[in-house]
């Protein structure tokens, strides 16, 4: 199979691995962690931002492995919040 442009192997995640990315994407819990201070969102924004103000930023305008990686505390809010199992399966290949 042969990689679409801008796309390489190490970025390539299987069928499976895709729907429960999205089933935690779509997660209230995770959505509150992405939007949060310092979060990916933040940094995003802030980036597009900057031209209002004065602040320079050299941060990337792109999501990093760390904005996906959860601890185990992440994992039982998850399973106590009632989160879908496939957004609790790929949260839990992630820590």
């Amino acid at each position: 199979m042969m990689a679409k442009a801008g796309e390489d192997k190490e970025r390539m995640i299987n069928w499976v691995d895709r729907q429960h990315l999205v089933a935690l994407l779509q997660n209230s819990l995770f959505k509150e962690r992405l939007m949060g201070s310092n979060g990916p969102i933040e940094r995003i924004y802030c980036k597009f931002a900057e031209n209002k103000t004065t602040e320079i930023n050299d941060k990337a305008v792109e999501f990093v492995v760390g904005d996906f990686e959860v601890d185990s505390e992440f994992c039982n809010e998850l399973i106590n919040g009632g989160a879908d199992e496939k957004a609790r399966k790929i949260a839990n290949k992630t820590h």
